[in-house]
Formats: structure tokens, sequence, C-alpha cells
């Protein structure tokens, strides 16, 4: 498991964020708690959890591809869209793995707003409907 230490805005990559320190590899869990987590690498990792109601994403560079092999899950009710700031034109990011909301309520009112980029929900093992809650 690796947990994400520093505060504010931080990059995926850099090893100092990480407990351990260490830029996390596949396999690994990721617990995002009142960060902004730039997405700088594509990556292969088992989980990302959301559990603070400041957890995002953001991106750096053109294309982005991140998949959570056993899933993506949202335990706190986020105040605003996951990926913060809008995907602008000429940019993608594809976000894949299952979703699980833990929560009894409507977690997100979204996962990203868009100035022309590209959002894809490769949605493992569910329905997009549970996306979307």
């Amino acid at each position: 498991m690796t947990n994400l230490t520093a505060t504010g805005a931080v990059s995926l990559t850099a090893s100092t964020n990480w407990s351990p320190a260490q830029t996390p590899v596949y396999g690994d869990d990721l617990i995002i708690g009142a960060n902004t987590l730039t997405l700088d690498a594509d990556m292969v990792l088992n989980t990302i959890a959301f559990n603070h109601a400041l957890s995002r994403l953001v991106i750096s560079g053109t294309s982005r591809s991140i998949e959570a092999t056993n899933g993506f899950t949202i335990s706190a009710a986020l105040a605003a869209a996951i990926v913060t700031g809008a995907i602008p034109s000429g940019t993608s990011l594809t976000l894949t793995g299952s979703w699980t909301n833990t929560l009894a309520v409507s977690a997100a009112a979204q996962i990203a707003t868009s100035t022309g980029g590209n959002l894809t929900l490769q949605t493992v093992g569910a329905s997009e409907s549970t996306v979307l809650w």
C-alpha cells in the first residue's frame, strides 16, 4: 500500500510524496487524502481510493491513462469534481477500472468537466450506470 503523505498539490511520480518513499508501482494501493494529485505518468495500480472531500486529480501532459485493476473507491462526500479544472481541448484522460461508492448518498456531482478534451471511463466489471450514481 502506498499512502500519499504530502499535502496540497503533489506529483504522482515524486517519491518523496509517498509512504514508503517510492514512486507508486504496479500493484500498489493509492490512498488520496486532502490532495490534488498531478497525473504526470501513465500507471497501472491495484486500487485508488478517494477518502477526503478534497481528493482530486489533475492532468499533466496531453494524454494520461490510469488503470486501477481492482477499482476506484470513493469513500468521502467529494466537494467538487474528481478531476480538478476542465479537461482542455487536445487533452485526454482514460480511467480504467470498476468504481465503488461506499457512501449511502451521491459522492460527487461529476467526475470531470471538459472544454473540448476527452474523458474515457472504461468501467471494467461494472456498467456505466454504476459510475454515474
